[in-house]
């Protein structure tokens, strides 16, 4: 038994496709939620994940609020399990960690969504997020 009622929550995954998003996108869908997972690459995606709705998205390219407008339409919460390991020619970590997550906090905020943030290098307790007064 669920102990939060999913149904009817339109909920957005990024890095959908990844060992933990695709597990989380998974485990929402079977909660009932309306799961859309955010990938860089679709066709990947829909190998993984037959039958999800996809998003194209690439969090290097979503670096201010109005970034995210149309991902964020209609979506009750943004569950971001997206990361990168390392900077190289695929993947900048200040981007991917920092800038485009700050902006998807602020498009949440003007869109009314929650995030639940669970990849991130280097969180502890004293990041504090720019969106709370804490």
């Amino acid at each position: 038994m669920s102990r939060h009622d999913l149904s009817g929550k339109q909920v957005l995954v990024l890095g959908a496709y990844g060992f933990i998003g695709a597990a989380v996108t998974r485990a929402l869908q079977a909660e009932s939620a309306t799961v859309q997972g955010m990938v860089r690459d679709l066709g990947q995606g829909s190998k993984i994940l037959p039958g999800v709705s996809l998003k194209q998205g690439d969090l290097r390219e979503l670096l201010v609020s109005q970034d995210w407008q149309d991902l964020l339409t209609d979506v009750d919460v943004v569950v971001n399990c997206a990361g990168a390991l390392q900077d190289n020619a695929d993947d900048d970590l200040e981007a991917v960690h920092h800038t485009a997550i700050a902006a998807l906090a602020d498009g949440c905020m003007d869109h009314g969504a929650s995030v639940v943030q669970i990849s991130a290098i280097g969180a502890g307790t004293a990041a504090v997020p720019r969106c709370c007064e804490c």
